[in-house]
């Protein structure tokens, strides 16, 4: 992470484990085309609001981790706390 390229090792990592590993069965993920009956063209419709996602993290994270100011930690914690906050009216509201 302590070089230039670091965000692209970051990004690379994350988008291989995201689309192997992933979680749940969602559309361009290995295990939705074994596991849906989506179409095939659907699941490639997904990779580049996936890959944009994906490459936008990977560069905030590797730029807060290179340049630690008060402005990135705000806006990180920030975003933690929407994303907690989110999910859990996600929760309660099924």
């Amino acid at each position: 992470m302590e070089n230039k390229w670091g965000w692209i090792y970051l990004f690379a990592a994350q988008w291989i484990l995201l689309n192997v590993a992933a979680d749940s069965v969602t559309p361009g993920a290995i295990e939705a085309f074994i596991y849906t009956d989506i179409a095939f063209a659907r699941h490639f419709l997904t990779y580049p609001e996936f890959t944009f996602h994906t490459l936008i993290v990977s560069l905030l994270f590797w730029t807060g981790q290179k340049k630690s100011n008060k402005i990135l930690n705000i806006i990180f914690i920030s975003l933690f706390i929407i994303i907690v906050a989110l999910l859990i009216i996600g929760v309660f509201t099924r």
